[in-house]
């Protein structure tokens, strides 16, 4: 068995909302503190946790409290990076942190035009963010899943008021962090996920899709504080994975080829293989088929099937071996 983590973003995910979830699925508020003490932002902030309901759902809402008088105007990338490396967080903390802030000035250097590195952080550099984001990595290491799920994604409708204006939900942030990963809009009518949301998720969620099969072991609700037609809460479960053991059968095709020319060698992979690139490629195998004469074996183990044709039809030495493989993964 494995043990899973499983997102429900069914009204969003902010940064608050999922602190807030963390906490209630048994993530020590005290710890968290504790842990975001090392980033020495003084009295910036202050981390606050109670329990709180939405539509009949009780979970725990989670705040950021920021005095914005000792909170500095802007801060960039490499000035945050550098105070999480000062935290001496553990590898595994410090790598998720970077990649969550990394992954959001990806999605800012697209937008703008410019190098990730040269990104001037808005929003995201705020103190608040930050501890977000660093929260985040603390949480999801001290839960130590081996699997993270994440059904589809609510963005929300509407528009967004951000440092680029005011623009349709989702903020361009969230639209360029979130390409490639299922989402839904319209379910609210607001936004539902953040930039910052979003970047947890692409950075901690191994497999955006809801297992068939998950042993929920305990659940946490993160509490929001927008009222929407649907509760305006982060589910987080724990549970346990059961993996399996999958194998498939595969042809090998090999043959020995005596005294050609090296120049032709790549020409007659390209002709035999196509140039397919995979997980199952073709390797060759030098070796001396006579006396002084080097030769090639080619072989490119192919997925059997009924309608197999030879690949290689006048070769003397033409050899075939049915091989299987394994793998262990966990059913979606």
């Amino acid at each position: 068995m494995t043990r899973g983590l499983l997102y429900e973003c069914f009204s969003g995910i902010s940064g608050d909302m999922h602190i807030g979830a963390l906490i209630d699925i048994g993530v020590p508020h005290e710890y968290l503190c504790q842990e975001l003490d090392r980033l020495e932002l003084g009295s910036e902030f202050r981390l606050t946790a109670e329990r709180a309901s939405k539509m009949g759902i009780t979970g725990t809402h989670a705040s950021v409290v920021v005095d914005t008088s000792n909170e500095p105007e802007h801060r960039h990338l490499p000035t945050i990076l550098n105070m999480i490396d000062a935290a001496k967080y553990s590898d595994h903390v410090t790598k998720l942190a970077t990649d969550i802030f990394t992954n959001i000035a990806v999605a800012e250097g697209a937008i703008h035009g410019i190098e990730p590195d040269q990104v001037h952080f808005h929003e995201v550099g705020a103190t608040d963010s930050i501890v977000d984001i660093v929260s985040a990595a603390i949480g999801i290491d001290y839960l130590d899943p081996s699997l993270v799920y994440c059904g589809v994604v609510e963005l929300g409708s509407g528009t967004v008021r951000c440092a680029h204006g005011v623009m349709p939900v989702p903020a361009p942030a969230t639209a360029e962090i979130l390409k490639g990963i299922p989402t839904s809009r319209g379910r609210v009518s607001s936004e539902a996920t953040t930039p910052t949301g979003a970047a947890i998720l692409k950075t901690v969620v191994d497999d955006f899709e809801t297992p068939a099969i998950f042993s929920t072991t305990d659940i946490g609700y993160g509490i929001g504080v927008k009222d929407f037609e649907v509760p305006n809460v982060l589910r987080l479960s724990l549970g346990e994975i059961e993996t399996t053991l999958e194998s498939e059968t595969n042809l090998e095709i090999e043959c020995n080829i005596d005294d050609m020319n090296p120049e032709a060698y790549q020409p007659l992979m390209d002709a035999l293989f196509g140039g397919r690139k995979g997980r199952l490629l073709h390797a060759n195998d030098y070796e001396e088929i006579e006396a002084r004469h080097p030769g090639i074996r080619p072989c490119h183990p192919r997925r059997q099937r009924r309608d197999r044709k030879p690949v290689v039809r006048r070769i003397d030495d033409a050899r075939r071996a049915d091989s299987s493989r394994h793998q262990t993964h966990a059913p979606a």
